[in-house]
């Protein structure tokens, strides 16, 4: 994706009827084929919105979502899906669906005019939002690191049991110097 578009786009792939303008001038009714469109918003934005026949430079800048859209996959939520996170209640999910904010991250990411416009609340909502991904940050390398350290206790428990099995008298055939004794 080019670097001057935001990382937070509401991105979907679909198909629809465009007009063939030649074609229904010379048939003398209107003409239609099925083309694949794009949709392009930025969350809490309903001005934003661009909607047009998706081109190979769509397809390529967008290549997850439209490799979704190949597969049938509709609404592939990327990161924590509002209805998964405790803080807001389903008024507010529904608020936030209507300008496609689907997710924390992209909650977190609304500019002060997409706040501003989606209505009072969501500002501090969107406060909350930055804060819980920042604490899950931290709680994910605290976990990182107790899974390293069990990791670590496990390979210590595996190598100290193979000393003891190295360090015990063999059994079975007795020692070269113990028959020549």
């Amino acid at each position: 994706m080019d670097n001057s578009m935001p990382s937070n786009l509401f991105v979907e792939f679909y198909e629809d009827a465009l007009e063939i303008p030649f074609k229904s001038e010379q048939e003398g009714r209107p003409v239609y084929e099925q083309r694949v469109f794009v949709r392009i918003m930025v969350p809490g934005d309903a001005t934003s919105i661009i909607e047009t026949p998706a081109t190979e430079q769509h397809k390529d800048e967008f290549r997850r979502k439209y490799e979704q859209f190949l597969k049938g996959q509709k609404d592939v939520i990327e990161g924590t899906p509002l209805v998964m996170w405790p803080v807001v209640n389903k008024s507010q999910i529904k608020e936030c669906e209507f300008f496609e904010v689907r997710s924390v991250e992209q909650l977190a990411d609304l500019s002060d005019s997409s706040c501003k416009r989606m209505g009072m609340g969501y500002m501090e909502l969107r406060s909350k939002a930055k804060a819980w991904l920042l604490a899950a940050k931290d709680s994910a390398l605290v976990t990182r690191q107790a899974a390293d350290v069990e990791r670590l206790t496990n390979e210590i428990e595996a190598l100290k049991e193979q000393i003891v099995q190295l360090a015990a008298p063999k059994r079975g055939r007795p020692a070269k110097e113990a028959e020549e004794a």
